[in-house]
């Protein structure tokens, strides 16, 4: 469910407000709503960039899941979980992939023209409640 909603945001997003290269990236809009989760306390969800071409820093993989992640995800893979614990907590992580869905996603991922591939993920960490 969480995965349809924010990649439905972040198309809804690109097809409403993303006309020229100078307007608000889908992408940027969708890191200010994953951040208003988080602090409202929800989940973390993270946007990560995929390629070798990263504009933003904050998109690179951080962590070990994220990198095995990443290199799932870039070999094809839909989706990549697993279950973690943390602080004596356990939590849900999953990556899912975002391909190229829009003339708009080649404004700034020029270099996937043609492409069909994940340029990008989401990162989910949900608290597991037993």
């Amino acid at each position: 469910m969480l995965d349809d909603l924010f990649k439905n945001a972040i198309v809804l997003i690109d097809q409403t407000y993303v006309k020229k290269p100078a307007d608000v990236a889908a992408a940027t809009a969708s890191k200010a709503l994953f951040a208003a989760m988080k602090k409202a306390g929800w989940y973390d969800v993270r946007l990560l960039g995929l390629t070798d071409v990263i504009g933003d820093q904050d998109d690179v993989p951080r962590d070990a899941f994220e990198q095995t992640a990443a290199k799932k995800l870039v070999a094809g893979d839909k989706w990549y979980e697993e279950v973690s614990e943390k602080d004596g907590k356990r939590y849900l992580r999953v990556a899912t992939g975002i391909p190229v869905v829009s003339e708009n996603c080649l404004m700034c991922h020029a270099n996937f023209k043609g492409n069909k591939g994940n340029i990008g993920a989401l990162s989910y960490t949900v608290p597991v409640i037993q």
